[in-house]
């Protein structure tokens, strides 16, 4: 889904999404869109791929804590 890049961003940040989540976000929508598919270990390493390519952003770590709540891992989520 194509985002408008002067919205909100999406991870709760407050910044406008082009400053924020834009350039990693289709990375997150991947994952996601592999979940849906049941795709689960494939959405999983998309996600952990993610939080290794980008580790200093507080934003991945939230898509991927979020990402596990959804799928059932409520332990690890909030490690994450």
């Amino acid at each position: 889904m194509a985002l408008d890049p002067y919205m909100s961003c999406p991870c709760g940040s407050g910044k406008k999404f082009k400053w924020c989540c834009a350039s990693y976000y289709p990375e997150v929508e991947r994952a996601l869109a592999l979940e849906q598919q049941a795709q689960h270990e494939a959405a999983l390493a998309a996600m952990k791929d993610l939080t290794t390519k980008h580790a200093d952003k507080a934003a991945v770590w939230g898509y991927y804590a979020q990402f596990l709540y959804n799928s059932g891992q409520a332990e690890p989520a909030e490690e994450a």
